[in-house]
């Protein structure tokens, strides 16, 4: 990380306005024109705003990782840069033909946290992703495990009967998360959350489900929930005391990223960051005065 570590402030406040520059010369005219439109609604308006920004975001992101002198480290920290920019950009570009209300805004967070976070895996050179198993799988280690502690007992078949009875009420559940990946001789399964609120009961449910199914899966999987938030409810600390999953909040979520990873989130996150002068005056002002208090969001 040799090129960011001899940077000064002056060329990262640079470079986030050549990368702004860079996504607005090759969008801007098509989100201008979105913006302008008397056929398009609010809502379509908006979609029509991320698919323009979200088009040029692979083009941008790999026109700036493939300048000169830039290590394996650097690229994963311009690659963050990048995606940062466009996080801050389609937040103001999409406010502008549709104002955010408490639940938007608060679900926008989460979906472009969780994706800032997961360039970190997009560049590790220590960290393998794998798909997530299927959960009949899952069901079949529980079958071969009930016949072998049944074996010999004259009711083992009703035994059996039962544990598909309890494996048919459960149902299908769904292992996919937001990173699944291997690292040493480790399987790690990552969550990310923005925070937990007063509506996480159900999150928490599926998590606990989560944890067991791939306790089932493999004993030796490391489960871990990333908050953004330090700051959340007593669902997290039900998921705490049930010591299945290693949660880590606000700093320590960026630390756990750069030991998993080797890309150093927490540097970006220090550095680059900003919202609260990369966005323009009247969009803060809007956060500032909303219900639910929209400006914590901007908290990274």
């Amino acid at each position: 990380m040799q090129y960011f570590h001899n940077i000064s402030k002056q060329s990262l406040d640079q470079l986030k306005i050549d990368i702004k520059n860079d996504f607005m010369y090759r969008a801007g005219g098509v989100i201008a024109s979105i913006q302008s439109s008397s056929t398009a609604d609010h809502k379509e308006k908006a979609t029509q705003i991320n698919n323009a920004l979200n088009g040029v975001l692979i083009p941008i992101k790999d026109a700036f990782t493939q300048l000169p002198n830039l290590d394996q480290d650097d690229k994963a920290i311009m690659a963050l840069i990048v995606q940062y920019c466009f996080t801050y950009l389609s937040l103001e570009e999409r406010h502008k033909v549709w104002n955010y209300d408490f639940m938007a805004f608060s679900r926008r967070i989460g979906e472009l946290w969780e994706r800032f976070c997961s360039v970190a895996w997009d560049y590790s050179t220590i960290a393998t992703r794998f798909s997530a198993p299927n959960f009949s799988t899952v069901k079949s280690a529980i079958t071969s495990r009930a016949q072998s502690l049944s074996a010999g007992y004259p009711n083992q078949s009703d035994i059996l009967d039962l544990v598909e009875d309890l494996l048919e009420i459960i149902g299908d559940i769904n292992l996919k998360e937001d990173e699944m990946f291997h690292s040493g001789n480790c399987r790690y399964v990552v969550d990310f959350k923005s925070g937990f609120g007063s509506n996480e009961k159900g999150n928490m449910l599926r998590l606990q489900a989560v944890s067991h199914a791939y306790k089932r899966f493999d004993p030796n999987t490391q489960l871990l929930l990333l908050v953004r938030q330090n700051v959340n409810n007593n669902y997290l600390n039900v998921l705490k005391n049930s010591q299945t999953w290693q949660i880590y909040t606000g700093r320590q979520a960026y630390q756990e990223i750069h030991r998993l990873t080797g890309v150093d989130i927490l540097w970006v996150i220090q550095n680059i960051v900003d919202f609260r002068n990369d966005l323009s005056q009247p969009f803060l002002t809007y956060l500032q005065s909303a219900r639910g208090n929209l400006i914590n969001y901007l908290d990274w």
